[in-house]
């Protein structure tokens, strides 16, 4: 499965994070693997209908149908066979004890429940596919959830697009800047700060927002560049002016210090504002983040960010072309041409699990979609990427999180692990598997299993879709 057991120095880093608050959040519903040797009874044709393991099986394909509506009408998916599969997943960690006979099992029951979801499977006649590999990962893992082994809930994650003005409450500080609060109103709850890529909407982030069960209160700050309800880039205010609102935030909200949580570009933010303020943070969670410009390591960014430079470039210099530009933003985004796919798995999976969920394009084009936008935008992006990141990298001591997705092609996942370690930053290295850049949203469940054990000063748990890398400084 290629996941890695926490090694020493990931270990050293979740120590640093418990013994900062000796009030450990706990996961909600999280249960207890059971001791290593005990027998699982796979789901049964009773027994598979319990709704947490089917409940999770269609997260799982709704993680395909979001991207790609049409994707099972087109594509059957080619099995691997089960019975080498279950004697895989027998050797990983989250089923330690468990009979390779009860895995095939509920390998087999997951099969069945896909099959009801109209799904047309078959066993692959050489290799199995990669979205079929997936989808096996996703019944193993619902699975360990249906039997105590994994804490995976279903259903949270799953809020309308309007969750900011349903869940949040909007504040002002007295220099007239104004933030949200949502999530958890309870007093014992870290508070997390929640960074969002620039020119982006938070309507994006409306899983974790809708979200009622987690523990924590959400703090958003409004950029000086963007409109948090309908996102756009009104200018291109440089980081320090995004960090310096954070910091309003928290003290017009009596906090003291908090997490970062921070997407994207964001994550420069969140590091910016932890070399301003390091003792205002408990610690930083970069999910998919970029650093591309950053000192320390080979500069290589990636394909969409080669694209997006130039572009930045172009528009920086001659303005009017602005508008062609962010007509063409919208296209990337959809793939039109998977016929010419269907006879090459890999790349036909590589597309699809790269992809954002269809009805978040809009919002994900927002700082494009007009030519001032799109003219900010760059400039800010550009500017972000000349500005020495790596002198608040040098010095931070706080705890660090990356997340990432093993199919993202935004942005240089290796790039980034490589300036941090450049710079001595300690982190845990989480990748969520069949995840591209949009893994907060997608795969919430993951993100949420792998956020709430972080917090809580645990390693992230084993799973059969969450790889843990070897991260040290």
């Amino acid at each position: 499965m290629g996941a890695v057991r926490p090694g020493g120095e990931d270990i050293e880093v979740i120590k640093m994070l418990a013994s900062q608050d000796a009030a450990l959040v706990a996961q909600p519903g999280n249960k207890q693997a059971g001791a290593a040797g005990r027998e699982e009874t796979a789901p049964t044709r009773e027994a598979d209908g319990q709704p947490l393991f089917r409940a999770l099986l269609d997260e799982a394909l709704s993680e395909v149908i979001r991207r790609e509506p049409s994707y099972f009408a087109r594509f059957a998916l080619a099995l691997p066979p089960l019975g080498a599969q279950a004697r895989h997943y027998a050797r990983h960690p989250l089923f330690d004890g468990c009979r390779d006979a009860a895995i095939e099992a509920a390998l087999s029951s997951g099969i069945d429940v896909l099959r009801e979801r109209g799904v047309r499977v078959g066993e692959a006649d050489g290799e199995a596919d990669p979205v079929a590999l997936l989808l096996c990962d996703s019944i193993a893992d619902a699975f360990a959830a249906s039997t105590g082994r994994l804490g995976l809930s279903a259903g949270a994650g799953l809020a309308a697009a309007d969750a900011v003005s349903a869940a949040c409450t909007e504040r002002w500080t007295a220099s007239s800047r104004r933030y949200f609060m949502g999530g958890a109103r309870s007093a014992d709850g870290r508070p997390l700060v929640l960074i969002n890529a620039c020119g982006m909407p938070l309507s994006l982030w409306s899983g974790l927002i809708g979200d009622t069960s987690h523990p924590w209160p959400l703090i958003a700050a409004e950029s000086p560049c963007t409109d948090p309800i309908r996102g756009g880039m009104r200018a291109a205010v440089p980081l320090s002016g995004d960090s310096s609102v954070i910091a309003l935030a928290l003290d017009d909200a009596r906090v003291d210090r908090a997490d970062l949580l921070a997407w994207c570009n964001g994550a420069r933010i969140a590091i910016e504002f932890a070399g301003r303020f390091p003792d205002r943070v408990r610690s930083l969670i970069l999910v998919s983040p970029t650093l591309r410009g950053a000192a320390g390591a080979t500069p290589a960014g990636s394909a969409f960010e080669d694209d997006l430079n130039r572009i930045f470039v172009m528009v920086d210099a001659r303005p009017h072309l602005a508008k062609a530009f962010a007509d063409a933003f919208r296209s990337r985004f959809e793939c039109t041409a998977w016929g010419k796919l269907a006879n090459h798995p890999e790349q036909r999976a590589a597309t699809l699990l790269g992809l954002p969920a269809r009805e978040r394009v809009s919002a994900l084009v927002a700082p494009m979609v007009q030519p001032d936008f799109l003219v900010n935008y760059g400039r800010r992006v550009l500017r972000d990427q000349q500005y020495p990141i790596h002198t608040a990298l040098r010095g931070l001591k706080s705890p660090v999180l990356l997340v990432t997705g093993d199919y993202d092609d935004r942005v240089n996942n290796a790039f980034t692990c490589a300036v941090l370690r450049a710079w001595g930053v300690r982190f845990l290295h989480a990748q969520i598997k069949g995840a591209g850049h949009y893994l907060y949203d997608l795969q919430y469940q993951y993100f949420r299993l792998i956020l709430s054990a972080f917090l809580a000063g645990r390693p992230p748990p084993p799973a059969a879709r969450i790889e843990m890398q070897e991260a040290t400084a």
